[in-house]
C-alpha cells in the first residue's frame, strides 16, 4: 500500500479518472506532506497570477475606465486571497473526514487532503 500520492495522478485525473480514484483508494497518504507538497503550490497560483494581472491591466467590475489598486493594496488581496483558499480547503477536508464516520469511509484526515487535493 503507498503512502503517497505521485504528482502524474493529477495530470491522469484528467483522462483516467477511475483509475486515479482507485489508485488514490489504496493510499494512505500523510497530511502534512499532502499539504505542503501540493495544497500550498496549487493554492498560491489563482493569488499570483491575480497579482500580476491586476497590476498589470487593472479591473473592469461594472465600470467603463480601468480600477488601478495600488501594489500594496494588491499584496494585502493576493494574500487574503491565498489564506481564504487554505481556510477552505482544510475546512473541507476536516468536514469530509467528520461525515467519513456517517459514510463508513476512512476517517484518515491525510485522505481526505489527498481527495480534495485531487477535486
Amino acid at each position: 500500500m503507498k503512502t503517497a500520492i505521485s504528482s502524474w495522478m493529477l495530470f491522469r485525473l484528467l483522462f483516467q479518472p477511475g483509475a486515479v480514484f482507485e489508485e488514490l483508494s489504496d493510499t494512505r497518504p500523510d497530511p502534512h506532506v499532502v499539504f505542503f507538497k501540493y495544497v500550498i503550490w496549487l493554492a498560491l497560483a489563482p493569488p499570483v497570477f491575480a497579482f500580476i494581472g491586476a497590476s498589470s491591466f487593472g479591473w473592469r467590475i461594472g465600470a467603463e475606465t480601468l480600477l488601478y489598486v495600488s501594489g500594496d493594496g494588491l499584496a494585502v488581496i493576493s494574500i487574503a486571497y491565498f489564506f481564504v483558499l487554505l481556510f477552505g480547503f482544510i475546512s473541507t477536508a476536516v468536514i469530509a473526514q467528520w461525515m467519513a464516520t456517517t459514510y463508513g469511509a476512512r476517517h484518515s484526515l491525510g485522505i481526505h487532503f489527498a481527495l480534495v487535493t485531487i477535486i
